[in-house]
């Protein structure tokens, strides 16, 4: 039985983990929430969703080996308007309960970022880094 072999991107600022491709914007503009899913998109991808804490871990690694570590990277997560949940940019809900590495803490904003080990929320009109996701190509 043959492993399928998933590539990325090779341009500047893509790494491969698994089947998923990540850009990690360290050499780009800082944009607000909604304009980094703009420029995710451009790219085939989306704000990056976080499917478990083992993928957590390696897009928190990924920025701090960078030199990143208390700087903030939007993730695609943001607090729906109607129910005031926490939904992944897929649709997927986010259960704040079950998730060690998330901190709401006190209510500052709807949209997710990465800060210092920890998934936080942030009012989306910030200018930060960010950090898209997309499934590698089958080679």
């Amino acid at each position: 039985m043959n492993d399928i072999v998933y590539t990325c991107p090779t341009t500047l600022g893509w790494y491969a983990n698994g089947k998923y491709c990540y850009f990690f914007s360290f050499d780009v503009v800082r944009e607000t929430w909604a304009d980094a899913l703009t420029q995710c998109q451009g790219m085939g991808a989306s704000l990056a969703w976080l499917e478990s804490s083992a993928e957590f871990k390696y897009v928190n690694d990924t920025i701090q080996n960078n030199g990143f570590l208390s700087n903030k990277f939007w993730i695609g997560g943001r607090r729906d308007v109607i129910s005031g949940l926490m939904q992944w940019i897929n649709g997927e809900t986010f259960d704040v309960n079950v998730q060690p590495w998330f901190q709401d803490g006190v209510y500052v904003g709807d949209c997710m970022h990465i800060e210092e080990n920890f998934v936080r929320t942030l009012d989306c009109a910030n200018i930060k880094f960010y950090v898209c996701k997309k499934q590698g190509l089958v080679s």
